[in-house]
């Protein structure tokens, strides 16, 4: 079944009654000024389903996360952690473009998108606007897949861009406000995109990040945080964290919970009575532990024993 996103919500956000037994959700439209469109949307299909919309063009920004909605089992419950939040989607678009997107039943997908047309963007740079779509399609070829899609580390930088945006966006802050936080995160983009484009040509940098990655996987240096590993390795906190992305396809963040579970996991083998102790020396709450525990090894911690 395909349904267009234009037909799926009502006026108010909420899904259509005549849709409303195969998927729930919302959708949130500000337009802070002419040229600017914030979007904040959640979907979840109960069956099979595909989505059909049509993007203007000019500049997106996508953050994007999916978590299963099924909770039958303990094992379901802790199959709840979030994919792709830990990135940010860069895309610029010459012309309208058109596609579908499919639901996996029973998995809620959730959307923060910014979206600037060319006419704004060119404005914020004081650039014309074939200039603009010349470096959009630069730094794409070089950075981003074969859809010119880039895919950057939501770095602590670019967090604290955002979060304060979102509550200025669905509070009761003014336009204006919201508009300038709109603005500080494209040029916060604008920034990580040089960053990037400058480690994916410097060999020095490449280096000084396999480093810190190697550091990592020393058991001491797992629970220290990335700022201190980035300083150890002669960089900035951001410049390592878009860095280890570009370079690894992951987080630091999703690395670093990897090899602390990684860790606990030999541990609890061999002393699983301290489980409660190796699990809160970890560094990682209860359910965060959980969660990549069984993303990593397919079983609970309290499982692992009995398997291994």
């Amino acid at each position: 079944m395909q349904i267009s996103i234009n037909d799926l919500f009502n006026a108010t956000g909420n899904v259509q009654d005549i849709w409303s037994l195969s998927v729930k959700g919302h959708r949130h439209i500000l337009h802070p000024v002419p040229g600017v469109t914030l979007l904040e949307q959640s979907v979840c299909a109960s069956k099979s389903v595909e989505i059909v919309e049509q993007a203007q063009p000019g500049l997106y920004l996508s953050f994007y996360s999916s978590a299963s909605t099924k909770q039958k089992s303990s094992l379901k419950k802790h199959q709840r952690a979030n994919h792709n939040n830990d990135c940010v989607q860069v895309t610029y678009l010459p012309k309208t473009a058109s596609g579908t997107f499919p639901l996996e039943i029973d998995t809620s997908y959730n959307l923060t998108q910014i979206h600037l047309t060319p006419e704004r963007c060119a404005s914020l740079t004081g650039e014309t606007e074939d200039k603009i779509l010349s470096y959009f399609l630069e730094v794409g070829d070089k950075l981003g897949n074969k859809g010119n899609v880039i895919t950057l580390s939501n770095t602590h930088q670019l967090k604290e861009a955002v979060r304060p945006l979102l509550v200025c966006a669905f509070g009761d802050s003014k336009s204006i406000s919201l508009t300038g936080k709109i603005y500080n995160l494209f040029f916060e983009i604008l920034e990580h995109l040089q960053i990037t484009k400058h480690i994916n040509a410097c060999e020095d940098c490449q280096n000084k990040i396999l480093s810190g990655q190697n550091l990592l996987e020393v058991a001491f240096s797992s629970t220290r945080s990335t700022k201190e590993i980035a300083q150890a390795v002669g960089l900035n906190q951001t410049a390592f964290e878009l860095g280890f992305h570009h370079l690894t396809g992951q987080s630091t963040t999703h690395y670093q919970k990897h090899i602390r579970v990684k860790q606990a996991a030999l541990k609890i083998k061999d002393s699983p009575e301290k489980k409660s102790e190796i699990v809160m020396g970890s560094g990682l709450s209860e359910e965060e532990f959980e969660e990549t525990f069984l993303k990593q090894f397919g079983v609970l911690s309290h499982q692992y024993g009995q398997i291994h």
